[in-house]
């Protein structure tokens, strides 16, 4: 027994290292004595060798046993790391998500100011920046239709005061004709009624969309008026594709290039006297209208100073002019839409207007 527990302590003394830990200084400095017992009981060298083996075989035992309680603590404590940067990933990922959510529910609520300042570059991080730029993009979006909103407020402004005057020569003119039929003057009416169909056309019962058959007449009784007053200086020619009249268009678009062209185009030439070719039709998904003018042409500088994209309508006078038409063009379809222009100083000009082709809505047709 005494043996034995000689052994044991031997084995402590050589794994205790490798635990950290050491005997008492008693047991340590009897260590040695014990192991000079052990040899003198033992009769000869092999026994001293069987001896001093079995020592070593109890110490090996000590020491695997000590290196599995190691690995094992090496086990719990990588456990817990794990265990702790799991949780701090998940508190990190739901504390982002939990404000990324906070903020839209904000702008939900109205509030469009509401931004999330980006935290961390993975795919969270990446996902707050990509609300923030849209919530960026949006705001611009909306500032630029309130200013959109604000122009076309602006010109529907000067539409009403153009409509006041017309709205007031339309009952007054009916009341001339009705004088001129009382008197046998065929002229007379027939001229007043024309001016009365015009600026019924015109006002279109406060419409601002209307089928492009109601365009068209509308232009056809301005050409009509102005050859009535100038006799018959004007020649047209209208070729309009069948199926495209009731393509709606917003109004008194055509009557303003017609007479450009006729005023400041035909009139310009010496004798007075031109030819005029409207046509519409269709060119894919687009409606196209074209107003060809044998007139006096213009320069370069005049046609970019009314056709190009940076004209302005500011200074325009008198009721619509072209660029106030392609302003609203523009507001109305698009800036890929609107007028462009050719002409050659001499030989005349040929004003296009294209707007998408689509059909006329219930609500339009009312």
């Amino acid at each position: 027994m005494r043996k034995s527990m000689v052994i044991l302590l031997l084995a402590w003394w050589l794994v205790a290292p490798a635990w950290g830990a050491e005997l008492p200084r008693e047991v340590r400095d009897a260590l040695p004595a014990a192991a000079e017992e052990i040899t003198e009981e033992l009769e000869d060298p092999a026994s001293l060798s069987e001896g001093l083996s079995r020592l070593w075989d109890r110490a090996l035992g000590y020491v695997e046993e000590a290196v599995r309680q190691s690995i094992g603590g090496g086990v719990v404590l990588l456990a817990a790391a794990s265990y702790f940067l799991a949780y701090r990933l998940s508190q990190s990922i739901t504390r982002r998500l939990y404000l990324l959510n906070d903020t839209m529910h904000a702008v939900e609520l109205g509030d469009v100011s509401a931004r999330v300042a980006p935290q961390g570059r993975d795919e969270i991080g990446q996902l707050m920046g990509s609300f923030s730029n849209m919530m960026g993009r949006i705001d611009t979006l909306m500032d630029e239709k309130l200013e959109q909103g604000q122009q076309i407020k602006a010109l529907e402004l000067k539409a009403l005061q153009a409509q006041i005057n017309p709205h007031f020569l339309y009952n007054s003119l009916d009341l001339i004709n009705c004088t001129a039929i009382a008197h046998n003057v065929p002229e007379i009416s027939r001229m007043v009624n024309a001016l009365a169909r015009f600026y019924r056309l015109s006002l279109s019962r406060g419409r601002e969309v209307i089928p492009l058959a109601d365009e068209l007449k509308h232009a056809r009784l301005y050409v009509e008026i102005q050859n009535m007053r100038f006799e018959d200086r004007v020649r047209t020619e209208w070729d309009v594709e069948p199926g495209v009249e009731q393509c709606p268009i917003i109004k008194i678009v055509l009557q303003p290039i017609i007479e450009n062209a006729i005023i400041h185009g035909i009139f310009e030439k010496p004798d007075k006297t031109g030819r005029l070719r409207i046509a519409a039709f269709r060119q894919g998904q687009d409606l196209v209208i074209t107003v060809e003018a044998d007139g006096v042409g213009m320069d370069e500088e005049t046609r970019l100073a009314n056709f190009s994209a940076s004209a302005s309508s500011a200074n325009t006078k008198g009721g619509y002019g072209v660029r106030n038409i392609n302003e609203r063009l523009h507001l109305a379809y698009g800036a890929e839409y609107g007028l462009s222009c050719e002409s050659e100083l001499g030989r005349g000009t040929r004003v296009t207007i294209r707007i998408p082709a689509a059909e006329e809505t219930e609500d339009q047709a009312q």
